[in-house]
């Protein structure tokens, strides 16, 4: 049976669980947690689903029963590494937008990740080809860019060394497919959304001595601010120095951290 004031495909357990259980969380990531856990979801994949745009906010029926299925594929892949998460909803999100009869059903998690990462290295040869409705630069979100010193102590001594964590705005088409091109993901696709206001892309990047390198690209959500997703080379998460980074630069602007 299922429950029919929702959009979102529960059945009779899984209401009854989402009734009885704790009530330490919100309504909506309680109702989560119910249907990672009824796909057979262990913890870890609970947690980076509460971390999804698809777990932060109700959408259609078409669109439940998506994520549903793809939950149902997530949790039969044990051996999945969850920082693929957010990766993979953003692969089939491309897809449902090329093809609105596109389904999960029948694919796998490893068949879903060999297609996006053919998808990756498609964006990361892009040059100009692919968003060309893009605009060349994009309007500036309005959040600050930030500089934060942070130390990092060495493993076999007691010296610190000082380095800077800089966040930037990506505001030019070209900079934003270099991000995605140096960082081996596929952030390049989220010109449509940056150029509509709904998301600004930031670039982390460590100076030391001269040097720099990039550390995260970070995806705040305009509207509802918020950091929605930080992730460096190949969809790595971000480090515990990363974070807490993230978390000086979020307080700067009035963000929460959703990663």
């Amino acid at each position: 049976m299922q429950a029919r004031r929702l959009a979102v495909p529960l059945t009779r357990k899984q209401c009854h669980e989402l009734l009885t259980g704790p009530g330490n969380r919100s309504f909506l990531a309680a109702m989560r947690t119910v249907q990672v856990r009824g796909e057979g979801g262990h913890g870890a994949l609970v947690r980076a689903w509460l971390a999804t745009d698809p777990a932060t906010s109700l959408h259609t029926r078409a669109q439940e029963e998506l994520w549903r299925d793809l939950l149902a594929v997530l949790a039969r892949a044990p051996s999945l590494d969850v920082a693929q998460v957010g990766p993979l909803i953003d692969y089939v999100v491309h897809l449902r937008r090329g093809d609105r009869l596109f389904r999960i059903k029948g694919r796998t998690a490893a068949s879903l990740l060999r297609g996006m990462e053919r998808w990756h290295r498609t964006l990361a040869r892009a040059d100009g080809q692919l968003g060309d409705d893009y605009p060349d630069t994009f309007v500036p979100s309005g959040f600050v860019a930030g500089a934060l010193a942070h130390p990092m102590r060495e493993r076999r001594g007691k010296e610190e060394r000082r380095l800077t964590y800089r966040v930037q705005e990506i505001l030019t088409k070209e900079d934003l497919r270099a991000e995605g091109r140096e960082q081996e993901h596929c952030v390049y696709s989220y010109g449509g959304a940056i150029a509509r206001g709904t998301t600004s892309i930031w670039s982390m990047t460590i100076e030391e001595e001269g040097s720099t390198d990039r550390a995260l690209t970070v995806e705040v959500q305009n509207r509802h601010p918020a950091i929605v997703q930080a992730r460096g080379l190949q969809n790595r998460l971000p480090t515990e120095d990363e974070l807490h980074v993230l978390h000086q630069w979020a307080a700067l602007n009035g963000l929460c951290v959703r990663v």
